[in-house]
């Protein structure tokens, strides 16, 4: 998988999400909602049978304006920021 949205298939995110082990064992997707307009990642609202967590994906664009190009280096800092699991 390389670019997710509100589109991607639920099963496909689940493996997507499972290989990653960012699921815990036997948790299921139910849905996924777009929480708000991002304006640099694609933001989900990913809700499973357990709970609801924020995904969040860089692109090399801008997504609220497309046409234009994104930094690679701010996913870096954003990495440094952001907590993860």
């Amino acid at each position: 998988m390389t670019a997710i949205d509100t589109n991607t298939p639920l099963e496909e995110l689940q493996n997507y999400l499972q290989s990653k082990e960012w699921l815990h064992t036997a948790e299921k997707l139910t849905a996924v909602e777009k929480p708000g307009d991002g304006n640099m990642n694609v933001v989900l609202r990913v809700i499973t049978d357990q709970r609801s967590f924020i995904l969040k994906q860089s692109r090399p664009y801008v997504q609220k304006y497309q046409q234009v190009e994104a930094p690679l280096d701010r996913i870096t800092v954003e990495k440094k920021i952001l907590p993860s699991r």
